[in-house]
């Protein structure tokens, strides 16, 4: 079976043939280009050693049915972790010292196996994906932000005001006041003054006596 190897490290090119040699099916390894890696359309066991994210691009352009795919990622690059789990490689291992276990690995990949994820690595992705998760989340917050003048109207709204007379109270007009409103009601996602008050109390925003 075809093994290839796509690095920029001399030095891994060999780490790799050297574990290849507890996989007795697989060929002398071929060292290539990521580049290179993105136009083959590779067969067999391909080993990527991954330096960046933008690595793993080439990974999932080559990859096909009859490929197995093995990432060495870098232990303490959670982002690659993640994004290459999200490729569903037949291996990933950190380096370096996921390396003492590449030839095993090479073995079950050649076999045709997927290799369980070592635990700190899963950790490392977890970590990864509630950064990202929370990133999103305070995002949307800061999308959905209300401003000042909408807390106001809010409030109002809460306390049984009609538009007119929140318009009285805040010198604005009641137009002003309905497009505030309007505003209020896609941010917290309803369609009433009922809905918009219960949502702002559920959220903190307000207090309902």
């Amino acid at each position: 079976m075809r093994l290839t190897v796509c690095t920029r490290d001399p030095l891994m090119a060999r780490v790799v043939a050297v574990a290849a040699d507890a996989a007795p099916s697989l060929e002398r390894p071929r060292v290539i280009s990521h580049r290179e890696l993105e136009a083959s359309g590779i067969d067999g066991v391909t080993v990527v050693d991954v330096d960046a994210v933008a690595d793993l691009e080439y990974a999932a352009a080559s990859r096909n049915e009859r490929s197995g795919i093995v990432l060495l990622v870098p232990c303490d690059d959670a982002r690659s972790v993640l994004d290459g789990l999200a490729r569903t490689p037949a291996a990933l291992i950190s380096k370096p010292d996921g390396l003492l276990s590449l030839g095993s690995v090479l073995r079950d990949v050649a076999r045709g196996h997927q290799v369980a994820i070592d635990p700190s690595v899963e950790r490392l992705a977890l970590q990864e994906l509630r950064r990202r998760t929370r990133a999103a989340a305070l995002s949307t917050k800061d999308e959905n932000k209300i401003s000042d003048r909408e807390q106001q109207v809010l409030e109002l709204v809460a306390s049984g005001r009609s538009s007119r007379q929140i318009g009285r109270e805040l010198h604005i007009s009641p137009r002003t006041v309905e497009s505030h409103i309007g505003r209020l009601y896609r941010k917290l996602a309803v369609h009433s003054r009922l809905q918009a008050v219960g949502r702002a109390a559920a959220l903190g925003l307000i207090e309902v006596r």
